[in-house]
């Protein structure tokens, strides 16, 4: 049978005799994080934390488990707030940090991840070029633009 993320996630842990704490603050995430995910209650895992643990142990394959969680089908570019995600995740930063870097609302990017604004404003695609690296021509023209 197949391991768990989880198990594997535990077991590396354990064979770097590494307590919960200390495993969780090396990977940058919180010890409630680590603890959801060693105990596969944590079902819907953020791509920063996949390719976070990816990085730090041999036995995870990144690539597998996207594909066969069904990653690549939710981050095409079809969809505006997909190609805004999946420029996100390739530039390997958080919601939090384009928000910041962005300067929009607490939930505009959200919103926008959600194909949830029909057309935002042309200064907010022009920041999230400049932050993501998108193709603006690309993301205006699926607005609408």
């Amino acid at each position: 049978m197949e391991k768990t993320l989880g198990q594997i996630v535990r077991e590396n842990r354990l064979a770097l005799e590494l307590h919960r704490k200390d495993f969780a603050y090396e990977l940058g995430i919180s010890r409630n994080q680590l603890y959801l995910i060693e105990n596969d209650k944590l079902k819907n895992i953020s791509f920063r934390i996949l390719k976070i643990l990816s990085e730090h142990l041999p036995d995870f394959d990144f690539e597998e488990y996207k594909s066969s969680h069904g990653y690549y089908a939710s981050c095409n570019s079809d969809t505006p707030g997909n190609l805004i995600k999946t420029a996100r995740i390739k530039a390997n930063l958080s919601q939090s940090e384009v928000i910041r870097e962005c300067e929009l609302g607490q939930n505009e990017l959200y919103l926008l991840e959600n194909d949830k604004i029909e057309q935002p404003h042309l200064s907010t695609l022009e920041k999230l070029n400049t932050v993501l690296d998108i193709n603006l021509k690309e993301l205006k023209t699926l607005y609408g633009y």
